[in-house]
């Protein structure tokens, strides 16, 4: 997008690549001011960018910070109160305390 609101107007956007680099360098907040947008709609297209950055990035490294602390959990639900993703070693759920049967014997 920021090449096609771009190209026509600004001379440090010669190419595809030229308007990639911009935006990565943007995004990752580094900056360098070597290209600029001189349109309004380059500055739209930068703060959307921007903006879309700030929002995906730290999801993303939440679902994957999530995932690597469920690892080690064992899937089980508890049939009381339907908490799921159990200690491999639990026997009762943690919240409510009812008995959880797993199929394997964890400490194996």
């Amino acid at each position: 997008m920021f090449y096609s609101v771009e190209h026509a107007a600004n001379p440090g956007v010669a190419n595809f690549g030229d308007a990639f680099y911009y935006v990565v360098v943007t995004v990752s907040t580094v900056g360098f001011g070597d290209i600029i947008p001189v349109t309004a709609a380059g500055r739209w297209v930068t703060v959307a960018a921007i903006l879309t950055g700030i929002i995906v990035i730290p999801w993303q490294a939440g679902k994957i910070v999530k995932e690597w602390r469920s690892r080690e959990k064992v899937a089980v639900t508890c049939p009381n109160c339907g908490l799921s993703h159990h200690d491999a070693d639990a026997s009762h759920c943690k919240a409510c305390g009812h008995v959880i049967y797993q199929e394997f014997d964890s400490r194996q």
